[in-house]
């Protein structure tokens, strides 16, 4: 007797075992039918989270470029403003001559050059050398005028650069 008991309860598991089995090979999870992640979800949560976020990312790397942009546009803007701390090139021809104020500096860069000296102009500062330098100026050099100055080109195509004027 208990052998029958035995065996109803193991064709009823049986039954039971197979009838879930089947259940579950024919349900398909994630269709049109049966969603993974409803659709409501999708278009009343999730998405308007992401545009929420996506929109104030992009707005703070707008505001970062255009943070940026103004700083480069007030750098440039000063330095136009600031042309003395800037060189200036400057093209001589053979006897020009060329005044410079006091504090003004200046480099030969190409061609020859020499210091004019007398009524009231004095030598210049060989920044370079640290000395006092009269005569024939040295190429790329920087010479200070610590009072007025002035330089006269000797040859044809002679490029100084001044800055301070």
């Amino acid at each position: 007797m208990k052998m029958k008991i035995y065996t109803g309860i193991a064709v009823i598991a049986v039954i039971i075992l197979i009838s879930g089995t089947s259940i579950l090979a024919t349900a398909s999870p994630a269709t049109s039918t049966d969603p993974l992640i409803s659709l409501s979800y999708l278009t009343r949560v999730f998405r308007p989270a992401v545009d929420t976020h996506v929109t104030s990312q992009v707005n703070s790397v707008i505001n970062r470029v255009n943070s940026r942009a103004t700083e480069v546009e007030n750098r440039i803007n000063s330095m136009a403003t600031h042309r003395s701390q800037t060189f200036v090139v400057v093209n001589l021809n053979n006897s020009n001559t060329y005044d410079l104020p006091a504090g003004t500096e200046v480099m030969l860069r190409s061609g020859s050059a020499t210091i004019q000296t007398g009524s009231g102009i004095t030598a210049l500062t060989n920044i370079t050398t640290g000395n006092e330098q009269t005569g024939a100026m040295t190429p790329n050099n920087m010479y200070l005028a610590a009072q007025a100055g002035r330089i006269q080109a000797t040859a044809n195509s002679t490029v100084i650069l001044v800055r301070g004027r």
